[in-house]
């Protein structure tokens, strides 16, 4: 090959390597310029998608702070996450005030209404029920025509009408609606004779009167002389003129022997009280109206003075056998306890003395043993 055949293919060679470097070249220019077109599209979509996404944040801080804005309006605080524009606050606060003012007087209107009803109401049912009392506690259909009295032994009808406040209505026959019965009980209540009263209407024109008197027991001589009751409660105090009834006299006792209610306690009272219930039961050897008095010794026990002779409408002994037979007896010393017992025995005493003779006057007898009776009889045997 010739010079110039050798020259002619290296220039060809030469130019086909240029053409192959440049097409390589623009390859790559190509994809580099491909790659970054790309690149710059990812980033404008990166740049708007972190525009909305802190668009986004933003709107969200701004609701945040709108809503902490309020609430420190209605608080009256501003909160630290956020900052409440004055302006806002104070149309906040005169919004509050102007929906608190229209609510309480919403409030009030209600309740004078509520209060105007049920005064309405309050007065239509006291005209009614005064209506109704005045047509009724004037209809004659209820006229008192009977006053009934039960459970009266000492006080006369009389009485017992005058303390209730009806002696009026039994000689007017006055309503019996109009009758006020707590303060007829008061009032029978208060009279020192009566222990309970009841008083009742009974329909259509009947009012019944229901008391317990006092059952006189005996006379407490305290210093001041009472009266007391089968329960041993004193009740009044004891008069000459209106209490005559023959009743025992109790001695020995003093107003310490009384509580601060005023009621008779200790032994010696209670061993008292048993031998005046002995003396209300039937058949007993020695009843209560046969005894003059009931002496207290709180060493020796209790002496009884007794009543118990010719003269004082008494000393006849029971069964007929002994009818014929008298005797006085003066004193009985009973000691204490075994009361029941010791009545028993001096039964037998009794019975056996006036069996030898038919007048027979015992001066003592000495019930404390009752293995050992002594008996001191008087100088007319």
């Amino acid at each position: 090959m010739t010079a110039y055949s050798r020259s002619f293919m290296s220039e060809i060679l030469r130019s086909a390597q240029n053409d192959t470097k440049k097409r390589a070249q623009n390859d790559i220019f190509t994809r580099s310029a491909g790659t970054g077109k790309k690149r710059d599209q990812n980033d404008i979509l990166t740049r708007s998608a972190g525009a909305a996404k802190k668009r986004e944040r933003n709107d969200t801080k701004k609701k945040v702070q709108n809503e902490i804005a309020m609430q420190s309006v209605r608080t009256g605080r501003t909160g630290s996450a956020g900052y409440a524009n004055p302006l806002s606050l104070i149309a906040g606060e005169r919004s509050r005030e102007l929906k608190l003012k229209t609510d309480r007087r919403i409030r009030y209107g209600i309740i004078l209404l509520l209060i105007m009803a049920r005064a309405a109401c309050v007065a239509m049912m006291s005209l009614s029920l005064i209506f109704m009392y005045d047509f009724f506690t004037q209809w004659d259909f209820f006229k008192a025509e009977h006053i009934m009295i039960t459970g009266a032994v000492r006080l006369s009808e009389t009485e017992i009408l005058k303390q209730a406040g009806l002696s009026v209505y039994k000689n007017r026959g006055v309503n019996i609606l109009s009758v006020n019965l707590s303060e007829a009980v008061r009032r029978l209540r208060r009279h020192t004779w009566i222990a309970d009263a009841d008083v009742r209407r009974e329909f259509p024109s009947k009012i019944h009167i229901k008391i317990t008197e006092h059952r006189s027991l005996a006379v407490i001589d305290l210093g001041h002389k009472f009266l007391i009751n089968t329960e041993g409660e004193i009740f009044k105090e004891w008069s000459v003129s209106e209490d005559r009834d023959i009743l025992p006299l109790i001695t020995g006792l003093t107003p310490s022997d009384t509580d601060d209610t005023g009621k008779v306690h200790g032994t010696a009272f209670q061993a008292v009280m048993e031998i005046l219930r002995l003396g209300i039961q039937p058949g007993v050897i020695i009843p209560n109206r046969l005894i003059k008095e009931i002496r207290v010794d709180r060493e020796m026990g209790i002496t009884l003075l007794a009543a118990f002779g010719p003269e004082s409408g008494a000393g006849r002994l029971q069964p007929a056998n002994y009818r014929r037979r008298f005797l006085r007896l003066n004193e009985i010393k009973m000691g204490y306890n075994h009361y029941p017992e010791k009545y028993g025995g001096l039964k037998n005493v009794l019975f056996y003395m006036t069996e030898k003779q038919k007048f027979v006057n015992i001066d003592s007898i000495d019930l404390n043993n009752l293995n050992r009776i002594v008996v001191e009889l008087g100088s007319e045997n």
